[in-house]
């Protein structure tokens, strides 16, 4: 394998990632028939690191995101998830409840943004945490 471009993540900084899902014991609102729809939660997050293919798990979705967003090793990672609009139905409000907030431009620190077509089709999450780091979902 060549090596990739400069200024682009190497393989032990790539990870696969994913989320399971359940109904929450909150009330979102009742359907037209009067049946009760749930809030969901992420109950399992995780993801798993290309390069050495070491898997970490969280049971809840704040402790994924801080860890991911975290310090680590000070470099860009990138976060494949084979269905990213789901998941990142989640990410989104998780980034704008901790503080960061949303840019049509390239991100600054403590900014993200999105790629999403105009049928609604989701391709990626830039999530700028440092001057000097960001994560690619």
């Amino acid at each position: 394998m060549s090596k990739r471009g400069r200024g682009t993540t190497q393989l032990h900084n790539m990870y696969v990632a994913d989320f399971e899902t359940t109904d929450s014991d909150k009330l979102y609102r009742h359907d037209k028939d009067g049946t009760p729809i749930y809030y969901q939660r992420v109950w399992l997050a995780g993801y798993k690191n290309l390069s050495t293919m070491e898997s970490t798990y969280f049971t809840n979705l704040d402790d994924f995101m801080k860890d991911i967003l975290s310090r680590q090793n000070d470099t860009h990672r990138e976060y494949a998830f084979h269905n990213i609009k789901f998941d990142g139905s989640f990410i989104v409000p998780w980034l704008l409840h901790n503080g960061y907030e949303h840019t049509q431009d390239k991100p600054q620190p403590k900014e993200f943004s999105t790629l999403v077509d105009s049928r609604n089709n989701w391709y990626n999450i830039t999530v700028q945490c440092t001057k000097r780091r960001k994560i690619t979902l």
